[in-house]
């Protein structure tokens, strides 16, 4: 894992694996390893125009993602391998905009990892 620094709450531990952590953007943080090497994934927002939320999910069996309520989706793998709409790998990512889905299946090994990031418009264009 690794330690982010600089906020006002004081250190930021980013361990387990998989668990997400908020803070603002506005704030200077450095960030410092405890161990081994990491691979970090960051989903930034303006917050006065978009909601956001990142979770981040085990996928074991057939799951349904949809752009729901108006928010875009954009899910990137983490871990494992995952049957969609084609193969996707670690580090890959897809897209479904407000109204789309699509339903992934973990391939090869039981378990993928999935960081999947909800976006809604906050402002009217």
């Amino acid at each position: 894992g690794m330690v982010l620094e600089g906020g006002p709450n004081g250190p930021i531990e980013v361990n387990p694996k998989f668990m997400p952590r908020s803070f603002s953007g506005d704030w200077h943080i450095t960030s410092r390893l405890v161990l081994d090497p990491v691979r970090d994934f960051n989903l930034m927002a303006w917050r006065e125009g978009v909601e956001s939320y990142l979770e981040c999910i085990e996928v074991t069996a057939p799951l349904e993602i949809a752009g729901r309520e108006g928010s875009t989706i954009f899910a990137h793998l983490l871990e494992g391998e995952l049957d969609a709409d084609q193969t996707l790998g670690v580090g890959d990512s897809f897209l479904l905009m407000p109204g789309q889905a699509v339903t992934v299946t973990p391939r090869s090994s039981p378990i993928a990892r999935l960081a999947v990031c909800r976006l809604k418009s906050r402002v009217s264009c």
